[in-house]
């Protein structure tokens, strides 16, 4: 047989060899059968290196190309992200002087998820770490608790020696960590406590409130620190490190550093916020009762430059861990030194209301500046008798705010005489209109509104109607009148500035609010300036002459006297309220002592105290 390849590589075979081939002819059958069963191991044998081959290169590419990857994540139980707790901003008074301030504190924690997996060795760390604090920590640590990455706080607060001391002996042990946090402290005493409040561990209502925060964060509670908390708030960072099997750090992956939180300016004079505490303190302290209250505010803009109310207490109680049986005494004291009596404690005011019943009688044309009368030193309405504290002889509505003359301020707002008064309507309107009744708004918490009592109220909360001797007793700021301190204020500087209502703010952002402005006529509201002035010349305010400025100029003042009644004939409350300079008003002060007798003897003091020393530093 010959076989050849043509000019085109063509297979040919020659014809005449032909039956060379007839052997294959024969045994075609068998050939069929073979071949299939080849062509079956064959096809079998492909699809298994097909197969072994996609293994074989999918098995290098994650042993060499995501070598690196998959090793991170076979080691990804021992990557941690820690987080970097955030400075709070800080307090500031006017001059940029520090109120609070942020300092570090040191936790006992354990991680679980670090600790050792079988449990008699999980129950010899613990032993360890109740060995080394000295206490017994079983009703935290449990064996089988589960493993977490958040940490199991055991201690808090703990001095920097010992933490110094725990953090060597517990070197070792799995999961233990001396963990430093930073720590809220409130400087310069007891005085700024209902100012700033304090900060407190986030409650479960306030942890689903606020979606920001983890279930350990700390919150404002009170004060300050409550109503700026997203202000002095600092955005948290975070570390992603690497630990071996003990929770030791091995090496830092990346960082993301903490952002502190914005600091907070006030309109706060620490100096004066001092001398005010000083001096408030000194009267409360002489009456027995130990409670009051003071504010200095600038009638111009609203801003507060000092508020004291007493009792006080620790804000820096709240923030160490420690002192939980100090904080439970003071929620308890029935004292209420934690309630701010300057904005939400609510009294009856008694004569400091002359100046705002003037300005609406003036307004409503019951009388006019020349207007005069002889005021005898008692009127009797049927069976009842109103009296007054002196023969006031004729007076005039300048005199009869100087020297407080109750018989005057009678025919004001119930008439006597040839003079109908105001009626109780206009009346419990205008007081309204000077903001009695209503929220000043300030930017602290716990703010209370008082009441202005008319007929409608009378009916409604004590079935009775409304007698002349109700407007009487409203007209000189006794019976059902309720109003606080800084409502009081804030009323007596609209006069001083003569006629502008500001919202009354203890953090200066720039921002100035006029509440209202307007409803007195300024013409009104300077005879009642004169008439405060003329208090301070002649009459009840006597003793606040003679304070003089920085360059030794004696300062003219506006002031009005207060003796309330409280119940109990032997027990009255003292008030003053005051403006100056006259002409153009910087500061108005407001004091109230509780039980402290007459508002001349105990009040009166403590605001002279506070004008001189404003007017003393001033420049």
């Amino acid at each position: 047989m010959k076989i050849f390849v043509d000019s085109q590589t063509n297979l040919k075979v020659n014809i005449k060899e032909r039956a060379d081939f007839s052997f294959i002819l024969k045994d075609k059958g068998k050939m069929d059968i073979r071949d299939q069963s080849n062509n079956k191991i064959n096809l079998l044998l492909a699809l298994c290196v097909i197969i072994f081959g996609a293994f074989f290169f999918r098995l290098t590419n994650l042993q060499i190309a995501q070598g690196s990857q998959n090793l991170y994540m076979a080691e990804g139980n021992r990557v941690r992200l820690q987080r970097i707790l955030a400075p709070r901003g800080l307090v500031l008074d006017k001059n940029g002087i520090g109120l609070t301030k942020n300092i570090i504190r040191y936790d006992l924690e354990v991680i679980s998820g670090l600790l050792p997996e079988k449990i008699d060795d999980r129950q010899k760390v613990f032993d360890e770490v109740s060995r080394i604090a000295g206490q017994d920590f079983s009703d935290k640590l449990k064996p089988n608790v589960p493993s977490e990455f958040d940490p199991i706080v055991l201690k808090e607060d703990i001095p920097h020696q010992q933490a110094i001391k725990w953090q060597v002996e517990s070197d070792g042990l799995s999961g233990v960590k001396i963990v430093q946090k930073p720590l809220r402290q409130y400087e310069h005493g007891f005085a700024l406590s209902h100012i700033l409040g304090y900060i407190g561990k986030i409650s479960k209502d306030e942890y689903q409130k606020n979606k920001d925060y983890f279930f350990d964060d700390w919150i404002g509670k009170t004060g300050l620190e409550n109503i700026y908390e997203k202000q002095l708030r600092g955005k948290d960072g975070f570390r992603k490190v690497e630990v071996n099997a003990l929770g030791r750090l091995q090496r830092l992956i990346g960082e993301v550093q903490p952002a502190k939180g914005n600091d907070i300016k006030l309109f706060l004079d620490l100096n004066l916020q001092k001398k005010t505490y000083e001096a408030l303190q000194k009267k409360v302290e002489e009456s027995g009762n130990g409670k009051g209250a003071a504010i200095a505010m600038n009638p111009q803009n609203g801003g507060i430059i000092a508020m004291v109310s007493l009792p006080d207490y620790d804000n820096n109680v709240f923030v160490r861990s420690q002192k939980n049986d100090e904080v439970y005494k003071l929620f308890s004291d029935v004292n209420t030194p934690l309630v701010n009596r300057a904005i939400a404690g609510v009294y009856p005011i008694g004569s400091t209301i002359k100046p705002l019943v003037a300005s609406i009688a003036l307004q409503n044309n019951v009388v006019n500046e020349n207007y005069r009368v002889d005021t005898p030193p008692e009127i009797s309405i049927g069976d009842f008798h109103f009296p007054d504290w002196k023969d006031h002889g004729l007076t005039d509505i300048r005199r009869a705010i100087a020297e407080s003359n109750n018989i005057f301020f009678y025919m004001l707002g119930g008439g006597w005489a040839y003079i109908k008064g105001l009626g109780v309507d206009r009346l419990s309107r205008g007081l309204q209109e000077f903001g009695l009744d209503e929220l000043t708004g300030i930017d602290l918490v716990g703010e209370q509104k008082g009441l202005v009592p008319n007929a409608e109220w009378k009916k409604k909360v004590k079935g009775e109607r409304w007698y002349l001797g109700d407007t009487y007793h409203l007209s000189i700021g006794q019976g059902d009148l309720l109003a606080t301190p800084m409502q009081l204020l804030s009323a007596i500087a609209s006069i001083a500035n003569l006629g502008k209502q500001y919202e009354p703010r203890l953090v200066d952002d720039g921002k100035v609010k006029i509440k209202k402005q307007g409803f007195i006529d300024k013409k009104n509201l300077q005879i009642v300036k004169e008439g405060m002035a003329q208090a301070v010349e002649y009459g009840s305010a006597r003793a606040l002459q003679g304070i003089k400025d920085s360059q030794g100029q004696e300062v003219q003042i506006g002031a009005k006297t207060g003796t309330a009644q409280t119940g109990d004939k032997d027990k009255t409350h003292g008030w003053l309220t005051a403006f100056a300079p006259f002409d153009n008003p910087e500061i108005a002060v407001i004091v109230l002592v509780e039980e402290g007798g007459e508002g001349y003897q105990s009040a009166l003091p403590a605001a002279r105290d506070i004008l001189q020393e404003y007017f003393r530093t001033k420049n």
